[in-house]
């Protein structure tokens, strides 16, 4: 940390608590999101069995008169996705179809099935 000529008769202090900061920011209510989003981060990296991501930004920004500074925060997560099950069709004639092609259908079937029936009587 840099220090300005008059300060260097002064002992250097720490710096100032993150955890302080950022529990100050938008009077306790980001500090609050942030717990939350981690929370809900937390059941979808336990529920996907996957890796999740929670991202804290802060942007500052000085006053004209160099006397304050503004921070605006901001919490994003990245939680895993759920493994989807993939579906398996036939491509058949430029369309997508759950049966085979060859396959015949259930009422086709029967009435194979019943023609045969009658002919073994």
């Amino acid at each position: 940390m840099t220090r300005a000529p008059d300060d260097l008769d002064q002992p250097e202090k720490p710096p100032q608590d993150f955890a302080v900061v950022l529990s100050a920011l938008e009077r306790g209510l980001f500090a609050r999101q942030c717990s939350d989003e981690m929370a809900e981060l937390s059941q979808a990296v336990m529920d996907a069995g996957k890796s999740g991501r929670l991202t804290i930004q802060l942007d500052l920004k000085p006053s004209r008169t160099r006397e304050t500074v503004e921070i605006t925060a901001d919490v994003r997560t990245k939680a895993p996705r759920p493994e989807r099950e993939p579906s398996t069709f036939f491509w058949h004639r430029g369309e997508l179809s759950r049966l085979h092609p060859n396959q015949i259908g259930l009422d086709e079937a029967i009435q194979t099935n019943n023609r045969r029936e009658d002919r073994d009587r």
